[in-house]
């Protein structure tokens, strides 16, 4: 059970670390039309929340 939620874990950390490079890489280097950058960057910054509250909750089961 460990090596499952080390593996969760790890998998969620490098979606976590892709997700914020693309969001960074739209704000940066896209076009600064507000409308499509709010559309594409607000449902990321969701995900990435999900995924950390994910990945805390994970570390959380593993010590108890």
């Amino acid at each position: 059970m460990k090596n499952i939620a080390y593996i969760c874990k790890w998998c969620l950390g490098v979606c976590f670390a892709l997700i914020t490079l693309y969001v960074i890489k739209i704000c940066i280097f896209g076009d600064y039309i507000a409308d499509a950058l709010i559309a594409r960057a607000l449902p990321l910054s969701i995900a990435l929340v999900a995924i950390s509250i994910l990945f805390f909750s994970i570390g959380y089961e593993n010590r108890a």
